[in-house]
């Protein structure tokens, strides 16, 4: 089902490497191998992938759950522990408990040797609530937090400063150009910083009805945009039309082949169920092969 070309598109092993279901029952669940699929396993892998991947299962499922209940196949109570993710975890707390115990008899040896008291003949030391705290390791680490939190809020400042300088400098560049080529410019330029990846259920009729680029997809449709001038990479899973800025060079892979592509004024129709790689280059589009698209993307599939 299209549901798994994201995964097939992403590579097996990168998904196990960060889900932690081996790769054979991955397999198991594209092919729809029901019958080598344990029934408690599989839906906690579904669950898995959903909140992973943004993947819809729902039917799958229900196709499942209908193979096991004709062959009559019982949960066998098997449960599912991600034993890495746990282990983690508990090494990660570990590690905390001691890194606190080290900054207490840290902190116990500088007030004993700042206070030059004798701990065996004063019982009553550390009674004292009279303490400085304004250079102990812990403060110290409090205020890197709090910098880093002043540098990310600066950070964020900037970005949202640039989106509003792009549009300026967007305005001053086409000052001869019509009313609707500047708006088509500003556009593409704010779409350029947006967050990387777009809500399926999220659309924008003023950037649909204004971009002369775009794909259509004809069903569900994962796509990747890949651009060349900083290789930053952006997503989009869903039944929406998606404008494309033809201003930048990119490479873009698609989950299937199954859309139109209108681009410079001409309608392109892709009736296929492979995935299909696009180029763009100095404003015109191209179909390559998967192996010049890893080429362009420095070996990599995506």
């Amino acid at each position: 089902m299209d549901e798994f070309k994201t995964l097939e598109e992403i590579g097996l092993k990168e998904v196990s490497n960060k889900t932690h279901i081996e790769t054979k029952n991955l397999e198991y669940m594209i092919n729809s191998q029901f019958d080598k699929l344990n029934r408690a396993s599989t839906i906690g892998f579904a669950k898995i992938l959903a909140r992973d991947y943004k993947l819809e299962l729902t039917d799958w499922l229900n196709e499942a759950e209908k193979f096991w209940s004709a062959n009559k196949i019982e949960d066998d109570g098997v449960k599912i522990f991600i034993v890495k993710k746990q282990r983690n975890f508990v090494k990660f707390l570990f590690i905390i408990l001691l890194m606190f115990v080290l900054v207490a008899i840290l902190y116990g040896a500088y007030v004993f040797l700042n206070k030059k008291q004798d701990l065996f003949q004063n019982p009553l030391v550390g009674t004292d609530t009279n303490y400085t705290y304004e250079h102990t390791p812990v403060v110290n680490e409090a205020k890197e937090t709090l910098e880093k939190n002043i540098t990310q809020d600066e950070n964020n400042t900037t970005t949202e400063i640039d989106i509003n300088q792009s549009i300026n400098n967007e305005l001053n560049k086409t000052n001869t150009a019509k009313a609707g080529d500047i708006n088509n410019s500003i556009v593409k330029s704010i779409q350029e910083q947006n967050t990387s990846v777009v809500d399926k259920n999220t659309t924008n009729s003023k950037t649909l009805k204004e971009a002369d680029d775009y794909i259509s997809p004809k069903s569900k449709l994962w796509l990747g945009i890949i651009y060349l001038d900083n290789f930053k990479r952006k997503s989009f899973l869903g039944t929406n039309n998606f404008a494309l800025d033809a201003s930048r060079d990119q490479i873009i892979t698609t989950g299937h082949g199954n859309f139109n592509l209108y681009f410079n004024g001409e309608l392109k129709k892709f009736r296929s169920q492979n995935p299909i790689r696009l180029y763009i280059k100095s404003g015109q589009i191209s179909v390559i092969t998967d192996k010049k698209f890893k080429e362009l993307n420095k070996g990599s599939r995506w």
